[in-house]
């Protein structure tokens, strides 16, 4: 009998070693792909490749990211591992830039190129692929025009009047308040405002249903299990979006659901996103008082393509904007607000600026006083770039690339990440990298640096939604068919000029087209694909456009594209020539495949989510002073289990009525 059982356990024994040197040797071979392509990488462990501290929770995704970057210094771009799944990161910045924009063609998903096919959040832009994302994006994008969000301004400075109405009874002299918990109840009351027509209010009313539901999701989706919800998304995002807990989905549809049916039945009109979308439902277009968006949209859309006429469609726009705006800003808020802290000076060369520019307002927080505001965009700037909102960009692509200059070619289904936190701290582009200097972002320093080294809100056709549209957006929304030698001309007329060469603000030089056919290779003018760039590269200023009245057309083509053939030339077209070229678009259509794809263009300095955190600086800066707390540890530790970029604890401050 023992002999059996000895026999028997040595069997078992031998079973586990073949199955263990199976699964490791599968796990090899997996292992083997970068290295049999020939691309540098860092070595993987069994059996979590590079993310083993991620799925303990020892290090965040930012984290991870930064020191595969480090590791990989000297290489333009390198390998590491998911699990087993191979993935691509990028190190070059002329190779960041073709992946967000030049070659978007190739890198036009950000996770998957498999599609929901059912639930509401398979209607969330954020998780839409191919045709699905474009027909979103083409929809949405009219609401956060600037006109729209100058119109919803009063939405800002409702919910931070609470704000200090709400210090005004806490603070007598000096009091020591947490401020992460402060920044998320303004920035929940602002998009509730902003997303759902809700005042709520959260401050006084710490206990909302907005409040709690908004955190629980925020929690599912960014916290939690991690472990589960990385390795669900190694196969698709959506197993990671679709495993948040139905309830407050639901809440959030019957508000929306509630709301619309109330305004619908009562004739009510309020400045909100909401009413925005409705008027897409109801009219397939919103309606402006503008007078050059409302001419333009036409042209831009060819016919608007309007959304669903089902709630669902509404629901689920209003509350992607709404987590945008409530989970990252909020955080972005807290940051700046302990940097000033710990380094007075800044905070008083800030207070001095705000306190000058509201005299010239008298003493109002408007659109125009924060607009003027431009050591407040410095600061916001270097707040973003030591805690980008979006740390790490995420892209898969979707037809097979050769990496340009290289014999690499990546293959359809490789994902791509940029990692945008390592290139903000890396001190090649930004010196003492761990220092908050607003002066990095002056006009010298900004002309010194390269273009792509600079996205916390992204780049290309799939920024961030939240950064505010330029008012020449809706000539800017679709690619030249480059399949076909011609680029479409469409006439302006003379009230479209004058507005044209009253509001736009890009830098450029244009001429004239007089044809509605040009078969023919388009020559770069004026001042060049390097000074675009290098408006682009400066999302927070504004600059002056001058058109000749002898601008008579707009063509729709490509901006800062390599057309593969125009006429049987290959060409690299230009953004200085609003006559022969628009802004912004992106050649997403070489042989026709993805024609147009509209994305929010050039960058002001009004973007929505950046509005929202300027109005809650300029507030409590006009009545508070600032100062370091004991509770808080310094330097500040990120939490390693969050996806977003998140502090671990509490971020305390002095807040000081000025004396």
């Amino acid at each position: 009998m023992g002999l059996i059982l000895h026999s028997s356990s040595w069997e078992v024994a031998l079973l586990v070693a073949i199955i263990y040197g199976a699964i490791r040797w599968w796990f090899s071979i997996k292992f083997n792909y970068w290295k049999l392509r020939g691309v540098p990488y860092v070595p993987p462990s069994f059996p979590c490749g590079n993310i083993g501290d991620l799925l303990l929770g020892r290090l965040s995704t930012n984290m991870i990211y930064q020191k595969i970057y480090d590791k990989l210094d000297g290489h333009q771009f390198g390998g590491l591992f998911h699990l087993t799944k191979p993935v691509f990161i990028i190190r070059d910045l002329e190779l960041v830039k073709n992946v967000l924009v030049k070659d978007f063609v190739h890198f036009n998903n950000r996770f998957t190129d498999t599609e929901t096919e059912s639930g509401i959040l398979s209607m969330a832009l954020f998780l839409s692929t191919g045709s699905k994302w474009k027909k979103l994006r083409l929809s949405i994008s009219p609401t956060l025009t600037p006109s729209k969000i100058k119109a919803m301004f009063n939405i800002f400075t409702e919910s931070a009047k609470d704000m200090m109405d709400f210090l005004q009874e806490k603070v007598h002299d000096s009091e020591e308040l947490e401020v992460k918990s402060l920044a998320y109840d303004f920035t929940t009351d602002v998009m509730c405002s902003f997303a759902f027509g809700q005042r709520i209010n959260c401050m006084k009313n710490p206990d909302s249903e907005f409040r709690l539901m908004g955190h629980r999701i925020m929690k599912e989706l960014t916290g939690g299990s991690l472990v589960v919800k990385i390795i669900a998304s190694f196969f698709t995002i959506v197993n990671r979006a679709l495993n948040c807990t139905c309830q407050p989905i639901q809440f959030f549809e019957k508000v929306v659901t509630e709301t619309i049916e109330h305004r619908e039945k009562n004739g009510w009109f309020r400045n909100d996103l909401l009413q925005f979308l409705m008027q897409l439902r109801q009219k397939g277009k919103i309606v402006s008082d503008d007078v050059l968006e409302n001419s333009c949209q036409q042209i831009a859309t060819k016919g608007y393509l309007g959304i669903d006429k089902k709630y669902e469609q509404l629901v689920i726009h209003c509350l992607e904007l709404f987590l945008a705006g409530y989970d990252t800003m909020s955080m972005t808020i807290g940051f700046c607000l302990h940097e000033l802290s710990v380094n007075p000076d800044i905070q008083q060369t800030l207070r001095e600026e705000i306190d000058g520019v509201l005299k010239e307002f008298g003493g109002e927080i408007t659109y125009e006083a924060v607009h003027k505001m431009e050591y407040l965009d410095k600061v916001l700037s270097e707040t973003l770039r030591m805690y980008p909102a979006g740390g790490t960009l995420f892209r898969t692509c979707t037809n097979s690339y050769m990496i340009p200059g290289t014999k690499t070619l990546l293959e359809k289904g490789v994902q791509v990440v940029i990692p945008v936190y390592a290139l903000h701290h890396d001190p090649k582009y930004y010196p003492d990298p761990e220092k908050f200097d607003p002066e990095r972002f002056n006009e010298q320093n900004k002309a010194s640096r390269p273009q792509s080294c600079y996205l916390p809100f992204g780049e290309g056709p799939k920024m961030c939604l939240g950064r505010a549209t330029h008012p020449l957006y809706c000539l800017d929304h679709s690619t030249t068919v480059f399949s076909k030698p011609s680029v479409t001309i469409y006439p302006l007329s003379q009230r479209q000029r004058e507005l044209l060469s009253q509001l736009a603000r890009v830098m450029a030089t244009v001429s004239q087209v007089g044809t509605h056919q040009w078969e023919a290779p388009v020559s770069p003018i004026g001042q060049g694909q390097a000074a675009v760039e290098a408006i682009l590269s400066n999302p927070l200023s504004l600059f002056t456009i001058t058109l000749p009245p002898t601008t008579t057309h707009v063509a729709v083509t490509s901006f800062r594209s390599t057309a593969t053939n125009v006429a049987g030339t290959s060409f690299r077209s230009t953004a200085t020539n609003i006559a022969g070229t628009s802004f912004c678009s992106t050649a997403t259509n070489v042989a026709g495949t993805l024609s147009p794809t509209f994305f929010l263009p050039l960058p002001t300095r009004m973007r929505m989510a950046l509005l929202e955190t300027k109005v809650a600086v300029v507030a409590l800066l006009s009545k508070y002073e600032l100062s370091a707390s004991k509770k808080t540890s310094l330097p500040i530790r990120l939490d390693p289990r969050t996806v977003t970029l998140s502090v671990e604890g509490d971020i305390w401050l002095r807040i000081s009525n000025r004396k």
